[in-house]
């Protein structure tokens, strides 16, 4: 408990735009019953760039490695 309130309740979301508290539960100044906890809804930015990784069992390692190159990706040792 921080100045005598319990953890607040999150929710979180994934927008554009910058990552941190986009809406509260309580207006700043408002009151808190003793006890009751805020909520907290979170930007936590657009989620990263996944990709699917495709079989390459028994490929041509050179093939792979020019495939992958061609499409932007670094292919270490």
């Amino acid at each position: 408990m921080r100045q005598g309130l319990p953890e607040p309740v999150l929710a979180t979301v994934r927008l554009p735009g910058g990552v941190g508290v986009v809406a509260q539960s309580v207006s700043p100044g408002g009151l808190l019953a003793p006890g009751a906890a805020a909520g907290l809804l979170v930007n936590r930015g657009l989620p990263d760039a996944t990709w699917i990784m495709p079989d390459l069992i028994g490929r041509d390692v050179e093939k792979v490695r020019a495939a992958f190159e061609s499409r932007g990706f670094r292919v270490g040792a």
